[in-house]
């Protein structure tokens, strides 16, 4: 265009997009991704409803117009070091107007341009930067929109832990005073049954008191008697009351309360302590071992105390899965094989193993011996994610047996609490405003303040990860993931563990990733396990010792293709996370 001066960038040559990796023409810059993107990266941004508020840049070219040079008075700019003179031109040298008598004076053989050519690189310089400005301003309106949020949740997060303190002090008021009374109760009747003994004894005491009393008289009249017949009569009587006398005896008792040592430590026990994280500053994931089992693919597993693992593996012939039991070393020892098409699988405190059978009402458990056994069956529902927490509840997550995805008001979608006897202890449905709290949660797990933390399938293609505060039944955060531009799918993770020091691991197969979030459910990073020769990362499990095992979905690729590039389906992982 005649009227425009054209200042174009180095991105108007074809280069890979930042998103998609497709070789194009890099007209915009995300702002929110902070990555440059082609026109039909901009087009998806459009429509996914997660990335629709993000600010797009154009950055193909910068134009000022021409009527703009026209207007601008350059020739009437007086010089600083010479009176009377004008500035003339550019020193392109030295960056500064100059006059000619600067010119002739310090800026010999020096470069020049034009004042016209000089004030449109200015102005593009000065458009640039402006551009380069409104980012910033975005982002410092972003970052402040997050941290009004965040002051929000950081509020209401101190309010509720005051109302759990309020309430933690009531209800141990409540059970010291009705504690305290029932010992009471108990003193007391222990000093009424006691003191009735004390009195029954004395009063047998005094009756035989006056019988002795009494009989030894007759003894007198015996001694002083003529008469055989009293002598032997008083000696037959003597002997029935020697037997009155062994049961004047009475055992003594002691009755005491020993008084406690309020520490801190039992008192944190006793009252609860408060558990305050800081996102860390340095995340990373490091490799330790390898393990290639004979089998298709790990869907799911568990660690036992004794280094030992179950796991839940794919029978591609048959479509459905079973149970293995495992050792780890440098052969893999077989030990035990389980029939069981499972859905999910947990461990008790004792390494007894329970899953959730797949499209059943039952939750089974493998006994002593070896063998299945019933153990919890929530009739009409379907069972799904199942996870056992720290007090050894069974928290399972349960959905009719209607469409998974088409939601009524009869359909039925919870999380539910169990005791190891089998009885049903909580329900967790609704929220306190009437909102359904999942729609179907395919994979639970808890966090170290012991909240509910799941993997809820909303649609075929959309799911995401929530907290659930145990004590309040209320959502306490949401994370829906980015989209994948270059797989062109939503976030779609596929199972989710929590560590010893309170972060989340989610692992996500189409990405062959794995997630770090905070306790409060904010993104850290994330690692593509394909740099360390992992693919499909699916089932996940911390051991006592704090790694990370990570079972491969090995079932979905080509089984030659895994063969000839032997493709490990079990992998050892350290999570290194600290705060400097």
């Amino acid at each position: 265009m005649a009227s425009l001066v054209e200042i174009e960038t180095p991105n108007s040559s074809a280069k890979p997009c930042e998103l998609c990796e497709q070789e194009s023409i890099l007209q915009f810059k995300c702002v929110e991704c902070e990555k440059v993107i082609c026109d039909r990266c901009k087009g998806i941004h459009a429509k996914v409803p997660v990335l629709s508020n993000h600010l797009i840049i154009n950055i193909e070219k910068q134009f000022v117009p021409q009527h703009m040079i026209q207007k601008i008075q350059l020739y009437s700019m007086p010089c600083d070091n010479h009176t009377k003179k004008f500035h003339c031109l550019f020193c392109r040298t030295c960056n500064r107007l100059v006059c000619p008598d600067c010119v002739s004076s310090i800026h010999t053989k020096h470069e020049f341009e034009p004042l016209e050519k000089a004030c449109e690189n200015k102005l593009s310089e000065l458009s640039a930067f402006d551009s380069f400005m409104e980012e910033k301003v975005y982002k410092l309106r972003k970052i402040n929109k997050n941290f009004k949020k965040k002051k929000e949740t950081w509020e209401c997060e101190i309010d509720q832990v005051k109302k759990y303190i309020d309430e933690n002090e009531r209800e141990i008021k409540e059970a010291v005073t009705k504690y305290a009374k029932e010992l009471r109760e108990n003193v007391e009747q222990k000093r009424k049954n006691r003191n009735q003994e004390f009195d029954e004894r004395e009063q047998n005491n005094c009756e035989q008191e006056a019988l002795f009393t009494d009989f030894r008289g007759k003894i007198k009249k015996a001694l002083e008697s003529d008469q055989g017949y009293d002598i032997f009569n008083t000696v037959s009587e003597k002997d029935k009351l020697n037997t009155l006398i062994d049961n004047t005896k009475m055992p003594t008792e002691i009755i005491d309360l020993p008084k406690p040592k309020l520490s801190p430590k039992r008192m944190a026990v006793i009252f609860g302590k408060i558990n305050h994280f800081s996102v860390p500053a340095y995340v990373a994931v490091k490799h330790d071992c390898n393990y290639t089992i004979n089998v298709q693919g790990i869907d799911k597993m568990r660690m036992c105390t004794d280094g030992s693992y179950w796991a839940s593996v794919y029978n591609n012939d048959k479509d459905d899965s079973y149970l293995i039991k495992s050792t780890l070393s440098k052969v893999i020892n077989w030990c035990k094989t389980v029939e069981v098409n499972v859905f999910d699988l947990a461990l008790t405190t004792d390494d007894t193993v329970i899953a959730s059978v797949h499209m059943t009402p039952e939750v089974k458990r493998i006994g002593k011996n070896g063998r299945l056994e019933e153990f919890i069956n929530v009739a009409p529902l379907i069972t799904r994610g199942i996870h056992v927490n720290k007090e050894n509840e069974i928290i399972l997550g349960v959905r009719d047996n209607g469409d998974p995805f088409q939601i009524t008001e009869e359909s039925c979608r919870k999380i539910l609490i169990f005791g190891m006897d089998g009885n049903q202890k909580e329900s967790y449905e609704f929220d306190k405003k009437k909102t359904r709290l999942v729609t179907i949660p395919v994979r639970i797990c808890t966090d170290v303040n012991g909240d509910i933390i799941v993997i809820d399938s909303m649609t075929k293609d959309t799911k995401r990860v929530l907290s659930i505060g145990r004590r309040a039944g209320e959502i306490k955060w949401t994370y829906e993931g980015e989209f994948d531009f270059k797989q062109q799918k939503a976030f779609d993770p596929n199972d989710i563990t929590s560590t010893q020091t309170g972060y989340l691991v989610l692992s996500e197969v189409i990405s062959h990733r794995i997630y770090l979030l905070s306790l409060g459910g904010d993104f850290l990073t994330f690692c593509d396990l394909r740099t360390m020769g992992i693919v499909l990362p699916r089932a996940l499990a911390i051991d006592s010792k704090g790694f990370l095992w990570v079972g491969c979905a090995n079932d979905r690729m080509n089984k030659d293709f895994a063969k000839k590039h032997k493709l490990p389906n079990l992998t050892c992982l350290k999570l290194e996370i600290s705060d400097v």
